[in-house]
């Protein structure tokens, strides 16, 4: 059997006139290290073109970014903390995660990618949580490697993450200054910080809707337990397509 083809979201980035798109290649290494194939998208001008793209691909990896999520997608002004978005590429991985939904496919979210799915799904972030959440902790330390282990998070009983990870906690990275406020409904929180920020979700219908907060895909060189997210997925694309993936509208989630 091929190895599956999981589309990776990527950074819009503009110089001289020009649009280039970015992303690390350890989501790409982490993939391949779990015998899947990453497969960089770029952010596309027409969004229509994502359910092409989702056609020819076995599930999505939304990654991370330096780009913030519009608050404006969430029914919120532009916190003064918030200083860099990029509504390209919100519209372009809003598209590619309802084609995701509409056809059935594995949907992993890392960082950005976390809050796309929340967002997405009728979710809400907060903006600057260093300024709107008393009791937070540091998360995103300036001066700490990508991937150093600095914060733990706990994993709810019975939840997906438990059942991948394999344990009740865990230490992570942090490289975030936003986190999920309010939970969409269609999805549950199932990791949090020890300060209780959202650090997990996870559909709670659909065989394979997961975001978490923190960067695996840096980590998993040093710590080979997290290549245990990336298996799942390629577990939940595989799975799929040995029972024939359903078509279901994202009323199903």
């Amino acid at each position: 059997m091929m190895a599956p083809l999981i589309g990776i979201s990527c950074s819009l980035d503009h110089v001289n006139g020009t649009a280039y798109a970015r992303v690390s290649r350890d989501y790409a290494q982490a993939l391949a290290m779990c015998g899947g194939t990453g497969v960089v998208l770029p952010v596309m001008p027409d969004a229509a073109m994502a359910a092409a793209y989702m056609d020819r691909l076995d599930g999505l990896l939304l990654s991370g970014g330096p780009e913030a999520v519009q608050p404006q997608n969430y029914g919120e002004r532009a916190y003064k903390g918030v200083a860099r978005i990029s509504p390209e590429r919100d519209v372009w991985e809003f598209a590619l995660f309802e084609a995701a939904l509409a056809q059935g496919k594995p949907v992993l979210g890392i960082c950005r990618g976390c809050h796309i799915i929340n967002v997405a799904l009728g979710g809400s972030l907060y903006q600057d949580m260093r300024a709107q959440v008393e009791q937070a902790s540091e998360h995103n330390p300036s001066e700490t490697s990508r991937a150093s282990l600095f914060h733990a998070v706990r994993f709810e009983e019975g939840s997906m993450l438990h059942a991948i990870f394999e344990t009740s906690s865990l230490m992570v990275n942090s490289l975030h200054n936003q986190g999920i406020k309010d939970v969409a409904a269609p999805l549950r929180a199932s990791a949090r910080a020890e300060d209780g920020i959202i650090e997990g979700i996870e559909s709670v219908q659909l065989p394979y809707v997961v975001g978490v907060q923190w960067h695996p895909e840096a980590l998993v060189g040093r710590h080979p337990h997290f290549s245990k997210l990336f298996r799942s997925l390629v577990q939940a694309v595989t799975s799929g397509k040995e029972n024939g993936s359903s078509r279901t509208g994202t009323d199903g989630i």
